[in-house]
């Protein structure tokens, strides 16, 4: 699964598939003059806390949420 994380490396496989003859300083030093860089993975950060001595509200609904069989 392609990410659309393109830097120097993967550019260099794509001209070279393509026939191009380019090193990969080249092209790193192509993308550095005109400020282009590759898209960073965010790192995982956990937003919620089960663990926590908070009070938990009650149900008032008293909805028991079953998938529909059909």
């Amino acid at each position: 699964m392609i990410k659309h994380r393109y830097g120097s490396t993967r550019i260099v496989e794509q001209l070279k598939r393509k026939g191009h003859r380019i090193s990969r300083c080249r092209v790193a030093k192509i993308m550095k003059a005109n400020n282009w860089m590759s898209k960073h993975k965010r790192k995982f950060k956990a937003t919620t806390d089960s663990n926590h001595n908070y009070p938990v509200c009650r149900n008032l609904l008293n909805q028991e949420l079953c998938p529909p069989t059909g």
